[in-house]
């Protein structure tokens, strides 16, 4: 685990500006070789979202472990990934208007790399008359309710997909996500993801009796990973299955909290904020890193105080959080891990990678739009 004492202790006496978010190299490295390992194990494939990770660095790490297929939100993740070795990259988002013509023109820059995006209404395939090579895959819907087809409309799916073929755009295959399963205890999580794979076998075999084959399907989050590997075998000659999985790479405080709650905690926090007192008072201390540096968006509370110890964060303003607990002095380094390590990443520009030999390097966050 990562010695948040030492790395305060280190950007101390290194005057380090804050807010500054710090990732550790080794425990990223861990993270990655353990999902890559129970991945490949499975006879899946890992398509990692690259949003939770947000930096050319860490995506090579992911295709030094053979990551080759991700996911991406954004153009410009979309764009990094490519450059840093990606061959396959889903947009995550259903591609409409302009997000079309614009995922194109980086698929023209990377001639090597292919690209899809999803696609849940056949509207949307009139903006597909510049797409060029790209493909679709179609979303579905196994209870999220913010994209995609309901799993239980097997007809829609397999009408979307006759149209895509009338279009001639390249069918990819299917998308899931299930992260409103994220906080369910663990035989829920179990229950429903076994309902998933009933009602997706159904949905496959009427493709194929359509002619329309499946060449890949991606299933689950993060918090469902260990349930979807479990359940969900590939058959030979069936479609690829891969994981959707993403915020394990570097880990946040809710991801540690629901591991420890399931009993299984294989992945570890390798990213947090440092920030510095500013001011102190009767039993407070504040902070420089308010909602300008960690996000509320996952809930209260947004982050937690993994150095020094007991402290216990309020809710931020602008450039403020408040810390209740015993004031560490003035000037002190407290060290913040972000509840959502993902919109925490959105608020910088840079990270610093802290690794194994001593030597620090700042990576650019990219693909914020």
């Amino acid at each position: 685990m990562t010695d948040w004492s030492a790395v305060a202790a280190r950007a101390a006496e290194g005057g380090v500006r804050t807010p500054m978010m710090v990732v550790d190299a080794a425990a990223v490295w861990r993270n990655v070789a353990r999902a890559a390992g129970a991945i490949a194990e499975a006879g899946w494939e890992w398509r990692a979202h690259v949003k939770t990770a947000r930096t050319e660095w860490a995506i090579r790490m992911l295709v030094a472990y053979g990551v080759t297929r991700v996911k991406a939100a954004t153009i410009g993740e979309a764009d990094a990934a490519a450059r840093a070795g990606a061959v396959d990259v889903l947009l995550a988002l259903p591609a409409v208007g302009p997000l079309v013509r614009d995922l194109a023109e980086v698929a023209r820059r990377h001639p090597g790399t292919r690209f899809s995006a999803l696609v849940d209404d056949p509207l949307a395939l009139g903006d597909w008359s510049e797409a060029g090579e790209l493909a679709a895959m179609i979303d579905v819907d196994t209870g999220m309710h913010r994209t995609g087809i309901d799993v239980g409309d097997v007809d829609r799916v397999v009408s979307l997909a006759a149209a895509l073929a009338r279009k001639g755009v390249p069918f990819a295959g299917l998308h899931t996500y299930d992260g409103h399963l994220a906080a369910r205890e663990v035989a829920e999580r179990r229950d429903q993801v076994e309902w998933q794979a009933e009602r997706i076998d159904v949905l496959v075999a009427a493709m194929e009796g359509a002619g329309h084959g499946v060449p890949e399907i991606v299933l689950g989050a993060t918090h469902t990973l260990d349930e979807h590997l479990a359940t969900h075998r590939a058959r030979p000659g069936g479609p690829v299955l891969s994981a959707g999985a993403g915020t394990l790479v570097y880990g946040d405080a809710r991801s540690a909290e629901r591991f420890v709650a399931d009993g299984n905690a294989p992945y570890e926090p390798a990213a947090a904020v440092l920030t510095r007192v500013v001011s102190r008072g009767s039993g407070r201390a504040t902070v420089d890193a308010g909602a300008t540096a960690v996000q509320t968006d996952a809930g209260a509370p947004h982050a937690v105080v993994v150095h020094p110890a007991g402290l216990r964060p309020y809710p931020p303003s602008q450039e403020h959080l408040v810390l209740h607990g015993e004031a560490p002095p003035l000037g002190a380094v407290v060290v913040l891990v972000p509840r959502h390590v993902d919109t925490a990443l959105s608020q910088f520009s840079a990270v610093a990678v802290l690794h194994e030999d001593g030597r620090v390097t700042h990576e650019t966050v990219v693909g914020r739009h």
